[in-house]
């Protein structure tokens, strides 16, 4: 369920606020009584949102969603000021030590995905000699889920259940790039800068126990060899929505957690 709201002679998707210490704040959920049990109503369809906002050289990485998801450090990880898409900061992994990741490993239903999904970021890469994870959401090794990776020619390559679906063309380096994968009535598609690219496929799989890891495989974790390097902004992950279905002008600002 969510709550919508009449404005200019439209019903449209509205946000709860409650009253705080005095300040009014987003209502995080509502429930109601349903056949004597407490139901929660709301469903905000952002269930992690990382603006990677902050003071530069910090390793405190915040989820901004309403779930407020708990990523844990590794490596080299950390904000930085010298780039951004939008907030002034960025996570960028420097190409030194063991390379830098974030993830979280204890809320897997956060990322279990039985439908329609959205996953998105800005990047922004240097020339690689190798290739270089952005995110994995596979449990295990072994598991089902999706890893996205930079290849060698700078392109953006997917793999979802350990099969390639997906690989664009190159992008230029030291630039900004918006990816985007999203499932649609069981259909996948992937974006490149609002441009799909490869085919759109159909698949059913439900991705579930999911942990999520940006910067590294799920089994790589602190080795600089396939570390993502460069930077990362506005990660967004969406359960039970797929926010492109066609090609689109990228987002000019920064992602709202109600949306």
């Amino acid at each position: 369920m969510s709550l919508t709201v009449k404005h200019d002679g439209a019903w449209k998707p509205g946000t709860p606020y409650v009253k705080s210490g005095g300040v009014w704040k987003p209502a995080k959920e509502l429930y109601v009584m349903d056949a004597g049990v407490w139901k929660p109503t709301l469903n905000y369809p952002t269930t992690t949102l990382l603006h990677f906002d902050g003071a530069d050289g910090s390793s405190v990485f915040t989820d901004a969603s309403m779930r407020g998801v708990t990523f844990s450090v590794g490596g080299n990880a950390k904000l930085t000021t010298a780039q951004s898409v939008f907030g002034g900061a960025s996570l960028f992994v420097a190409d030194s030590g063991t390379g830098g990741y974030i993830y979280c490993d204890n809320d897997a239903t956060a990322f279990t995905l039985p439908g329609d999904f959205s996953i998105e970021c800005w990047i922004n890469i240097a020339n690689t000699s190798s290739q270089r994870v952005v995110w994995d959401t596979r449990p295990t090794t072994s598991g089902a889920g999706i890893t996205v990776e930079i290849s060698t020619g700078e392109q953006w390559r997917v793999y979802v259940a350990g099969t390639q679906r997906f690989l664009s063309a190159a992008m230029s380096v030291n630039a900004w790039h918006h990816l985007a994968l999203c499932r649609a009535a069981g259909t996948i598609r992937a974006f490149l800068d609002g441009v799909s690219f490869g085919t759109p496929y159909a698949d059913a799989t439900i991705f579930s126990d999911n942990k999520l890891t940006i910067g590294s495989y799920i089994d790589q974790r602190g080795l600089l060899s396939n570390s993502f390097r460069g930077y990362l902004d506005e990660f967004r992950f969406t359960k039970g929505l797929a926010r492109y279905t066609a090609n689109f002008t990228p987002p000019s600002a920064a992602f709202d957690a109600f949306e």
